[in-house]
C-alpha cells in the first residue's frame, strides 16, 4: 500500500465509527412507546372481593362485542364460572354474570381446553369438572349474543379421565 491509502483507512474508519455512534444515539434518543388504549378494566374485581385467584380466562371477539369467560379459583372451596361481556369493543362492560359454580372442580394446573364458542347470536360455554375419578361435562347456551343464559345442562357423566 502507498502512503496516500494507508492516511485514507483511519480517516474512512473514523468516519463509519461516527456514523454509527450517531445512529445509534439518534434512534434510541427518539425511540417511543406505541400508544395504548386508556381501556384497562380489571374486569373481576367486582365479583373478586375474596382475593381469589382468577384463572383460565378466555376471550372472543365477535363483531364489536367482546365475550370474556374466567373462573375463580379458590383451593379447597367452591369455584365460580364467570362471563362478561362489552358490546362496543371493551369500552364498557356489563356486569359479570355467574354461569356455574362448582363444588368438585380441583384441575388448576391442567391445561385448560377452548371452553366458550360464539357462532352468530349465540354463545356457547362448555367447562370439564373432575374430581374422585368422577368427570363430568356441563354446557351453557346463551342465544341472545349473552345477554341472558340457560340454566346449566349436565352432560357426559362417567366414571374415569377422559
Amino acid at each position: 500500500m502507498n502512503n496516500a491509502a494507508i492516511m485514507k483507512l483511519p480517516k474512512l474508519n473514523f468516519r463509519l465509527l461516527v456514523l454509527c455512534l450517531f445512529s445509534c444515539f439518534f434512534y434510541t434518543s427518539f425511540g417511543e412507546n406505541p400508544v395504548l388504549s386508556g381501556n384497562l378494566v380489571n374486569l373481576s374485581s367486582s365479583v373478586n372481593a375474596g382475593a381469589l385467584d382468577d384463572i383460565k380466562p378466555e376471550m372472543v371477539v365477535e363483531g364489536n362485542t367482546v365475550h370474556v369467560v374466567w373462573i375463580e379459583y379458590k383451593y379447597g372451596s367452591e369455584q365460580w364460572l364467570y362471563y362478561r361481556r362489552s358490546v362496543n369493543n371493551g369500552k364498557t362492560w356489563e356486569s359479570p354474570k355467574q354461569l356455574l359454580k362448582m363444588t368438585r372442580w380441583d384441575r388448576t394446573s391442567e391445561p385448560a381446553p377452548r371452553i366458550l364458542a360464539v357462532d352468530g347470536t349465540t354463545v356457547h360455554v362448555a367447562i370439564d369438572d373432575f374430581a374422585n375419578n368422577q368427570s363430568w361435562i356441563s354446557y351453557i347456551r346463551s342465544s341472545d349474543h349473552g345477554a341472558t343464559f340457560g340454566t346449566p345442562q349436565e352432560l357426559v357423566p362417567f366414571s374415569g379421565v377422559y
